[in-house]
């Protein structure tokens, strides 16, 4: 085959018009962050990424049961405008500064949204920003992230639960494929170093209490993934798990999974949380260390929760923040006398029927070895005058 006609094919193959455009140059890049949920993420609960009464942005535009609101919209720019003339402001200029802004709002999305430059505009003046507050916070909740940045209402609800400590460059975070620890992966990963003998997933909480960890509520936190982890207790700050909760972490999930240039810390999260809670019985016991607070369901939905969310997710547990905890609870639990000591306990006096059990046990040991002893000593000291 002649090389140049190849070389002409590769180029009609990039150039050739392939039908509707779906994908935006921008696609992938850093100031590409709102993109549609994949089928893959979708399957998990579709109803989680739609909204129920507000939708900011193109994607769910026009939706029948967001009509309502839609008039709400009309009503808070009505208000907004008169407030602007109250103050001697033009409102062409508010329409002017979104309208400099159009080429990188269509930067933000993934896909061609298919709206022109009237119509993109005029959904940017949905909602009054200055009435959109993501949680009820105490102010000195807001005084310790006081700028913070993000790319958008979401990165903003995701960024109130990062630690103000570990607040640090997004630049620094890659992500590599893992399998979760729920398909049974325990302590495994696709790669590790020598470095990182311990570091992968944990096992699930009752097996890990069965090892000797010790499972405290962590109080004095303003965030939920503030866990830590010292000498064989592991600290965790108490989570209402219910259906907003549940939402967030799958929005928040979606998020840094879809978008490159984002940290890790909610995926970490949801990756260790799916570790301890692998089964009905680990919800249960998390409910009674008074770390899970269940408004979801039952503990049985709830597990399904994590299995379902933590499944296949993309977490490089190197990069993660939770690294030295996964570390310190794998190399805690792999091996010494504390570990052997606390599986004898437990199995044998974790309740109060293993332990009248295990001491009926014990006392006819006893008393077979007093039987044993004084048979022994009678033969062998046999009393005198016999």
């Amino acid at each position: 085959m002649d090389p140049t006609s190849t070389v002409v094919d590769i180029y009609r193959l990039v150039t050739e018009d392939i039908g509707r455009k779906l994908l935006r140059e921008s696609a992938g890049s850093e100031s590409c962050c709102i993109v549609r949920i994949p089928q893959s993420l979708a399957r998990i609960n579709l109803k989680a990424y739609e909204p129920k009464i507000l939708s900011i942005g193109p994607y769910h535009h026009g939706k029948e049961h967001l009509q309502m609101t839609q008039q709400h919209k009309r009503r808070f720019l009505k208000f907004f405008v008169a407030k602007m003339e109250e103050k001697g402001i033009d409102p062409q200029e508010l329409v002017k500064a979104v309208s400099s802004l159009e080429n990188i709002i269509r930067g933000s999305y993934s896909e061609d949204l298919g709206f022109d430059s009237e119509k993109l505009n005029a959904m940017d003046f949905a909602v009054d920003p200055s009435r959109s507050s993501p949680f009820g916070k105490p102010e000195t909740f807001w005084e310790k992230h006081y700028g913070l940045e993000a790319k958008h209402l979401l990165d903003l609800i995701r960024k109130t639960f990062v630690p103000v400590t570990s607040q640090r460059s997004i630049k620094d975070h890659n992500y590599l494929t893992i399998l979760c620890c729920s398909e049974g992966k325990h302590g495994e990963t696709s790669s590790k170093s020598s470095d990182h003998e311990y570091l992968g997933f944990v096992l699930s909480a009752k097996k890990l209490h069965l090892r000797g960890i010790k499972f405290e509520a962590r109080k004095n936190t303003d965030s939920i993934l503030d866990i830590g982890y010292s000498n064989g207790v592991l600290h965790i700050p108490p989570v209402v798990m219910d259906d907003f909760t549940a939402s967030v972490f799958l929005n928040c999930v979606a998020f840094e999974q879809l978008y490159a240039d984002s940290s890790n810390h909610i995926t970490s999260y949801v990756a260790f949380m799916a570790c301890l809670i692998n089964e009905e019985s680990d919800a249960a016991f998390l409910s009674e260390r008074r770390i899970l607070e269940n408004y979801f369901g039952t503990e049985d939905e709830v597990s399904r929760f994590y299995k379902s969310i933590g499944k296949d997710i993309a977490l490089d547990l190197e990069k993660s923040y939770l690294a030295k905890v996964f570390e310190g609870v794998n190399k805690y639990t792999s091996k010494g006398f504390h570990v052997h000591c606390a599986e004898f306990v437990h199995t044998h006096f974790d309740s109060p029927w293993t332990f009248a059990s295990s001491f009926a046990a014990l006392l006819l040991l006893m008393f077979a070895a007093l039987q044993v002893f004084f048979a022994a000593y009678s033969y062998f000291r046999p009393p005198k005058g016999k």
